[in-house]
């Protein structure tokens, strides 16, 4: 669950009447309505008047009518703030401790911060419980901070319920009471507070005992933070849309608040878009989203540019160009990026851009690997094997198998059937060319095949056997669709005399593994070692699409 807490870029807090002047009195005046201001300001000012030292201070503070200048900020906000002026005492607090005017000073920014919180200024007690908390310029104290975020939540600051909201979900200062951040979220949100609506929306999108998730309610709060301009709820929203999550599915809708949150800079919309476009075939809008959150330093909007430069696309007039992609590659490999670090070892040992390099391969997988990452695990595996380092082969093929990666379990069954780097094991081979089988992994659906018609591992089947070859052919298997023929060729012939036994089948030539490809993050599996019999274990590249 991704809540917000607003920090308020520590904004100056303001607390005159408004003044407003007749047209009629000014029209045959010669001084501009700044100078007529500001010379109102300055003699309340000298006169002592706390609220005009304290409104000379912001616009001091802001550039505001003269010239910026913090030391004059400072000094303004100081003679109101001794005056026991609480707005003034908490402004002067903010100039010290964001070092503005003069040396960032935490212990007199919280002794300012104390006279204003004590006067009940809710802006202040919040400050308190943030110094206190951080430990900033006091001793740190969590219990007394959320004593004072208490009280600048039931002083009605927006910005305090939020805070005492999270900690409330979090458990931290205070025992865990959702019910309780509820309450807190709806006081805020009800006054308008945007990131108050956000985190609403978010529980109730989400559910958090004893909260129970309420679509409808989420999306009458995403859409409230929504409509003042949130980002983070736009994104949501979009996405609540989409997936249909209150009602029905709205596409047009969710992409028109996708592109509000795009437009706005928020990186996830960005993204969204870029992919939604990819799917649509819309390669000048992808790229564009693409380039933009990968201006943002968005890894993976970096190393799908990096995919598209390699390919090359017509579409954008674009050839191939491995430097460019190499490139986009290293920025996103920069930020740990798995799938750019795999790329990269593809291109690296198929020498796409420059030579063949497999110590670099190997590097870069590894790297990969050890961030999780199947496909990389499944050629650093493959590497070994081609370096007769059989048991580091078998390791890394086991781990990506056992993630669920289906040419990592084709392999890893050949192993087993040829007792490599495991023990030797037909049943074991015929489990794992089954789990890849059932992924529709074609190869490791032909070596099934080969089991059920050999009775290896499995009892002896030839229509399972039929069966298995059936759909390896479908995706294009030519040792697959090889195999179908003679089956039934053999099928025919019994059809027309029965033999008394059925002959021995005639084995296929071994079958190499492809060599490896740079599709979207993904390589071929190649066979732990040049094939003796006819298993094949490679594996086709297919495409590898992050979210």
């Amino acid at each position: 669950m991704t809540m917000k807490s607003l920090r308020t870029p520590l904004l100056i807090a303001t607390a005159i009447a408004t003044w407003t002047a007749s047209s009629t009195v000014l029209a045959n005046r010669t001084v501009s309505l700044a100078d007529m201001a500001l010379r109102y300001y300055n003699q309340a000012a000298q006169q002592g008047d706390p609220e005009a030292q304290n409104r000379l201070g912001v616009l001091y503070d802001q550039g505001q009518l003269v010239v910026q200048n913090s030391a004059q900020a400072l000094a303004w906000f100081r003679r109101a703030a001794e005056q026991g002026y609480p707005v003034a005492q908490y402004n002067l607090g903010l100039l010290l401790v964001q070092g503005r005017g003069t040396t960032t000073d935490p212990a007199q920014a919280a002794t300012w911060f104390l006279k204003a919180a004590e006067q009940g200024y809710p802006p202040a007690q919040e400050q308190m419980a943030t110094l206190l908390d951080q430990g900033l310029g006091l001793k740190a104290d969590p219990v007394q901070a959320v004593v004072w975020l208490k009280k600048a939540a039931q002083n009605a600051d927006a910005t305090a319920q939020n805070a005492l909201a999270l900690r409330l979900l979090e458990g931290r200062g205070l025992d865990k009471d959702a019910s309780e951040a509820v309450r807190w979220l709806s006081q805020a949100a009800e006054t308008g507070s945007v990131v108050a609506q956000h985190n609403l929306g978010v529980i109730y999108r989400e559910g958090q005992a004893p909260v129970a998730r309420d679509p409808a309610l989420a999306l009458k709060w995403l859409r409230a933070a929504a409509n003042q301009g949130y980002v983070a709820a736009q994104n949501k929203l979009g996405w609540m849309l989409e997936k249909g999550e209150a009602g029905p599915a709205d596409p047009a809708a969710a992409r028109a608040w996708f592109l509000k949150a795009a437009e706005a800079g928020e990186v996830g919309s960005q993204l969204h878009l870029a992919q939604l476009a990819e799917q649509a075939r819309a390669w000048p809008e992808a790229l564009h989203w693409y380039q933009r959150a990968a201006a943002q330093n968005n890894a993976i909007a970096q190393n799908q540019l990096g995919l598209i430069y390699l390919d090359g696309k017509a579409a954008l007039s674009l050839a191939p160009d491995a430097t460019a992609a190499r490139a986009w590659f290293h920025k996103a490999a920069l930020q740990n990026n798995a799938d750019a670090l795999a790329n990269l070892g593809i291109m690296a040992e198929t020498g796409q851009g420059s030579a063949i390099d497999l110590a670099a391969a190997r590097a870069w997988f590894q790297t990969a690997a050890d961030l999780g990452h199947p496909l990389a695990q499944t050629r650093l595996g493959t590497l070994f094997l081609q370096q007769n380092q059989i048991q580091e082969a078998a390791l890394w093929i086991t781990r990506a198998a056992e993630a669920g990666y289906a040419p990592a379990q084709n392999n890893l069954g050949t192993l087993f059937e040829k007792g490599q780097g495991v023990t030797k094991d037909p049943v074991q081979a015929a489990v794992w060319y089954r789990k890849a089988a059932d992924q529709s992994d074609r190869i490791a659906q032909f070596n099934l095949g080969l089991l059920f018609r050999d009775g290896v591992g499995v009892a002896r089947n030839e229509e399972t056997a039929l069966a298995w070859f059936q759909k390896s052919a479908e995706q294009g298997h030519a040792k697959a669709q090889f195999n179908l023929a003679q089956l039934y060729e053999r099928l025919l012939e019994q059809a027309k005399t029965p033999p008394p036994a059925a002959p021995a089948p005639t084995p296929p030539t071994a079958v190499p593994a492809p060599a490896p490809s740079a599709m979207p993050t993904m390589a071929p599996s190649a066979p732990p070692a040049a094939p003796a019999d006819p298993r094949d274990n490679s594996s086709a590249p297919a495409a590898h699409t992050p979210r």
